[in-house]
């Protein structure tokens, strides 16, 4: 039996006219070295440690209704720009939200930021005031997604499972860090709109080098500061499969995948200012007994009135 590999959670569909980054592209790339936190709930963070993994969500589950907004953007780019039915594929305004929602269902992310401390960050991440900030660096967190990717990639995972007469395989396509780029979204979809502007405008975005997959956002969300980690999964299957994932991706669980990580990822932790101190005396507890160095934020938030 032959085997087709299917767009079903894949880039495959939304890539050809794309063109890719790695880490030191673009006009302001990443330096390994910078540093990055998380911010987020103690128990994601106890489940990062003892499991030693990060947990990445699939942009469908997440509530801004805009990512993956250049996706559609590249798309009506490719399709302005082909004069010769190099992207055929996209014949209607159908097929750019089937392209969409394809990557978003099989695309993972990951956010970090540059902001060490921040009032928006713990407000926004640490609503039971309990959170905390992880540190680590870029290069930690693309030197795991390479390891994730190569170890999951297609090649791998078809020399597992893919020798097996009918046995469908999911895989790594992309396993990447991505800093992500703010833009005036309602300008540029007024622009797009615009009668005669259409191509102009695109190629306005072709020069700003918006190419990457889930690095894009409003200009309201400019505080974040975020850097991402990003993976994108597809899945091969024999013809008349059903494409069913069954055994052959344990890192992968519905709507994220989990990325394992070395024991020394995870830098330093710093507990929001606000924690009750009976609870940070918990947490601190917690941190020392897992050789975690303890930072103190530097951030003065008063409490407010209950």
């Amino acid at each position: 039996m032959g085997y087709a590999t299917r767009c079903r959670l894949s880039l495959a569909e939304g890539r050809r006219g794309l063109r890719p980054n790695n880490l030191n592209q673009g006009n302001n790339p990443l330096n390994p070295d910078t540093r990055i936190y998380r911010f987020l709930d103690f128990f994601a963070l106890a489940d990062t440690i003892r499991k030693r993994r990060l947990r990445f969500a699939a942009p469908s589950t997440f509530p801004d209704r805009n990512e993956g907004l250049e996706i559609v953007y590249n798309s009506l780019r490719a399709a302005v720009e082909s004069n010769d039915g190099s992207y055929s594929g996209i014949a209607s305004q159908e097929d750019i939200l089937r392209i969409h929602n394809v990557l978003k269902q099989g695309s993972f992310v990951c956010s970090w930021t540059r902001e060490a401390d921040s009032v928006a960050l713990w407000s926004l991440y640490s609503a039971d005031r309990c959170g905390v900030r992880v540190s680590s660096t870029v290069a930690k967190l693309q030197a795991a997604l390479d390891d994730f990717a190569r170890r999951n990639g297609m090649q791998s995972q078809f020399e597992r499972f893919g020798l097996t007469d009918g046995s469908s395989y999911a895989f790594v396509q992309v396993g990447a860090v991505r800093e992500v780029l703010y833009e005036d979204l309602r300008g540029m979809h007024e622009d797009i709109l615009s009668k005669g502007r259409s191509q102009q405008v695109l190629t306005d975005q072709k020069r700003k080098e918006i190419f990457e997959f889930f690095t894009l956002k409003d200009r309201a969300f400019i505080h974040e500061g975020e850097i991402r980690g990003i993976v994108t999964c597809g899945l091969a299957a024999p013809s008349e499969s059903k494409g069913s994932f069954t055994d052959s991706a344990p890192w992968l669980d519905g709507d994220h995948v989990y990325v394992d990580i070395p024991d020394d990822f995870v830098e330093s932790v710093a507990i929001d200012p606000r924690c009750p101190r009976y609870k940070r005396e918990m947490i601190e507890e917690y941190l020392r007994d897992h050789n975690l160095s303890i930072f103190g934020s530097i951030t003065s938030i008063r409490l407010s009135p209950r």
